[in-house]
Formats: C-alpha cells, sequence, structure tokens
C-alpha cells in the first residue's frame, strides 16, 4: 500500500507531488518536505537551494489529511 502523498507548491509556483512512507497518524512533515525539495531540484535542474514551500498538504484516497501553513512549513525548512 502506498503511504500519503505530500503536496508542496514552491514560491516560484512550481508543484510537487510525493508518495511518502509515514503512518497517517503521525505524518512526517520533514520527510515530506525533504522529498519535495529533492524532487524540486531534479525537476528544475537547478544547482542552487529550492525557494521555499508556500503551501503543503498530506492527501490519501482523495481526502486531505492535514494542511500546513507557510510558518510550519518555514520551521522545518530551517532544520
Amino acid at each position: 500500500m502506498t503511504g500519503p502523498t505530500f503536496y508542496a507548491r514552491f514560491v516560484d509556483g512550481t508543484e510537487t507531488r510525493m508518495s511518502v512512507f509515514t503512518s497517517r497518524t503521525r505524518l512526517d512533515l520533514q520527510r515530506g518536505v525533504a522529498l519535495s525539495r529533492v524532487a524540486y531540484e531534479a525537476r528544475t535542474k537547478h544547482l542552487k537551494e529550492p525557494p521555499p514551500i508556500v503551501a503543503s498538504r498530506f492527501e490519501q484516497e482523495g481526502g486531505v489529511l492535514k494542511t500546513y501553513s507557510a510558518e510550519e512549513l518555514a520551521k522545518v525548512e530551517r532544520r
């Protein structure tokens, strides 16, 4: 079974969707952000740091499990 999908929208408008191996009850935001940043780099072929993520959420089976604010994402991205 595929884990929840992490959707991320970067400040430049680029969007990524990544399946994340995580529990539905303990969503791993840090892992979702890290995977999305790697996907951004691969997609855009940028050699520099990806821009900030401004919106994100975990989804599964067409439903939203949890959404995150830009402030919550900024805390994770600084780690």
